[in-house]
């Protein structure tokens, strides 16, 4: 058994015969004798002995695997084994609409400049501006209040193919692909304040920079994550298995998530 063979025999007779093990309080027998069984089982190995809560641990596993095989899993309820787990496509939303206070829904704007399809959006910290980016071409600023374009980025630059707010809607890092690979700073006047160029910046797919500021975070040739400290002006890269899709940071700065095209998500 791969045990101590003599302990083990000692506690097995102590439960039978307490004075063997050198019993001399007033404490009751079936309580120490079970005190003693827990020590006993301790000393044994799954194959002898059922561990404790297996069954329910058992149980756990299982739900676990169907919830994490389930691709459109989106039901907070409890499942239970009797039935194998499934959500359906039809049971995901495929509408969201947000009502205002008055219970209106109208157009504001309509925002014509894009020669191609819109491709990404974004709204400022502050709420009073919208970025929004062409498939393959430039990067427009909007105000919402008047739906009026701002400013034009990339017109002398490379392709932007994504971008990120700083918390004090003042600045912008966009992320270009093409003919170049950059990551630029921009006000939002379009003066570029700092640049990455070379071989060390990738083709840049997403971008996010942290709500305190500190950090900037760039999907690079598909499975790398490069984190860049503006205070320190250090950099590291994270890398994945799989080819990363899209990433998010927290409201406290604290964490991040990518999604991967391997169906998962890791924070």
């Amino acid at each position: 058994m791969e045990v101590d063979e003599e302990k083990v025999h000692k506690l097995a007779l102590g439960i039978v015969k307490l004075e063997e093990i050198g019993w001399e309080g007033n404490e009751g027998v079936e309580n120490l004798s079970c005190r003693l069984l827990v020590e006993l089982e301790k000393l044994l190995p799954p194959r002898i002995r059922l561990p404790e809560r297996r069954l329910g641990h058992l149980v756990e596993v299982a739900i676990s695997e169907q919830t994490g095989d389930c691709i459109y899993h989106n039901l907070g309820d409890a499942i239970s084994l009797y039935e194998d787990h499934c959500c359906g496509r039809d049971e995901i939303p495929i509408e969201t609409v947000q009502v205002s206070e008055e219970g209106v829904l109208s157009l504001k704007h309509t925002l014509h400049s894009h020669q191609n399809p819109v491709s990404f959006v974004s709204w400022s910290p502050d709420d009073t501006m919208l970025f929004t980016c062409g498939n393959g071409e430039v990067l427009k600023l909007w105000d919402v209040e008047m739906g009026t374009c701002k400013h034009t980025f990339g017109e002398k630059n490379p392709i932007v193919s994504s971008c990120a707010w700083f918390p004090d809607s003042k600045r912008l890092v966009c992320g270009s692909s093409d003919p170049d690979k950059c990551i630029y700073m921009w006000d939002l006047d379009g003066n570029e304040l700092e640049a990455w160029r070379g071989v060390r910046v990738p083709k840049v797919s997403d971008l996010a920079v942290t709500p305190d500021g500190e950090y900037l975070f760039s999907i690079c040739s598909e499975k790398d994550i490069r984190i860049y400290n503006f205070g320190t002006k250090t950099e590291w890269v994270v890398k994945e298995e799989h080819a990363i899709t899209s990433l998010s940071v927290s409201r406290d700065s604290e964490f991040l998530i990518i999604n991967l095209n391997s169906q998962e998500i890791h924070m």
